[in-house]
């Protein structure tokens, strides 16, 4: 089965709500990585601070079978654990919002659990609202962009005035909630 790869838009403690709601409906473990000079920390729900992660910058991980809790090189951590399920978490602070990516590797082996992934990825899209532009910045040029994803709550922080931009670089700014114009 192909691997994961989905990118939207979502509030850090949404996300975690999201993975909780999973794991209680299907027999997962769920850990939050922190990635610290190409190492993953790897921590337990239950043994962080749910208040300090509130501005993103953190992978959650799910898991068919236990994940040993401790600090490894991430390409060490994947090989050792294929059959993951991983939502890197953009950053959030009240000026911007930072593009999340839900993805699974190439290398699972686990027919069944990239059979859930794919039931989870469909799940959490159907949660989202889609559609906006993206906006160049040097020349403010506007592109429909109909992929964008996006929750509600993302959509009031963007209409408020909160940034929404990609994952990497700075150059372009995303406007949600917009329609194409016929």
């Amino acid at each position: 089965m192909s691997p994961i790869n989905y990118q939207c838009f979502i509030l850090p403690k949404e996300a975690l709500s999201a993975f909780l709601d999973f794991q209680e409906k299907w027999p997962l473990y769920l850990y939050i990585l922190f990635t610290e000079e190409n190492r993953f920390e790897i921590k337990s729900v239950e043994s962080v601070d749910i208040d300090c992660i509130g501005n993103g910058c953190y992978s959650l991980a799910l898991s068919v079978s236990p994940i040993v809790q401790k600090e490894m090189p991430i390409n060490i951590f994947q090989q050792k654990y294929p059959d993951t399920l991983f939502f890197r978490i953009g950053e959030f602070t009240q000026e911007f919002l930072r593009e999340s990516w839900l993805f699974s590797l190439k290398i699972n082996t686990d027919e069944n659990a990239s059979c859930l992934w794919k039931r989870i990825k469909n799940i959490l899209s159907k949660s989202m609202c889609k559609g906006g532009y993206s906006v160049y910045i040097p020349t403010m040029k506007k592109k429909y962009a109909r992929t964008l994803r996006y929750t509600p709550a993302v959509l009031k922080y963007n209409m408020n005035g909160g940034l929404c931009l990609p994952e990497g670089g700075n150059n372009i700014i995303y406007e949600l909630g917009l329609v194409e114009a016929e």
